[in-house]
C-alpha cells in the first residue's frame, strides 16, 4: 500500500490563523515555558506577522516566495519542538495544517508525525494508490 499525500494550494490567510492556533496550543501545553519556548514563540510570531500582510492570497510568485520563507522558519520550529521532546497530536496536526497552507502538504505530513501526530489519524488527508 502506497499512501499519496497531496500538496494543496497556498492559502496564506488561513496559514496565519493556523500559526496563531499553534501558538495557543503550545502555550496551553506548557511548551513555551521549556528551554526553546521563547525561540519557538518568536519564530511562530514572525510567521504569523508575515502571513498577516496577506488578507487575500497574492500572485503565485509572491505567494510561493512568502510560503518558502515561512516554511524555513517553521522547519526551525519543528527542530526545536523535537529537541524539546514534544509529542502532542494536536500540535502535530497544527504543524501539518500550517505546511498545507504553505502548499507543502507532503512535508507537513512527514514533520507532523515527528512532533506527535498519529500517523493513523483519520484527520490526515491522504489517499491510497
Amino acid at each position: 500500500m502506497v499512501m499519496k499525500i497531496p500538496n494543496v494550494d497556498i492559502n496564506l490567510p488561513h496559514g496565519r490563523t493556523v500559526a496563531n492556533r499553534l501558538i495557543s496550543s503550545l502555550d496551553a501545553s506548557g511548551v513555551l515555558e521549556l528551554e526553546h519556548g521563547p525561540e519557538i514563540y518568536d519564530l511562530l510570531r514572525a510567521v504569523s506577522s508575515v502571513l498577516s500582510a496577506f488578507p487575500e492570497d497574492p500572485s503565485d510568485f509572491v505567494g510561493a516566495t512568502v510560503a518558502e520563507a515561512s516554511a524555513l522558519l517553521l522547519r526551525t520550529v519543528v527542530i526545536r519542538l523535537k529537541e524539546s521532546e514534544v509529542d502532542d497530536s494536536q500540535i502535530g496536526r497544527h504543524v501539518r495544517n500550517l505546511f498545507e497552507c504553505l502548499g507543502m502538504g507532503e512535508e507537513g505530513a512527514r514533520l507532523a508525525i515527528e512532533v506527535g501526530e498519529d500517523p493513523a489519524s483519520p484527520l490526515r488527508p491522504y489517499s491510497e494508490n
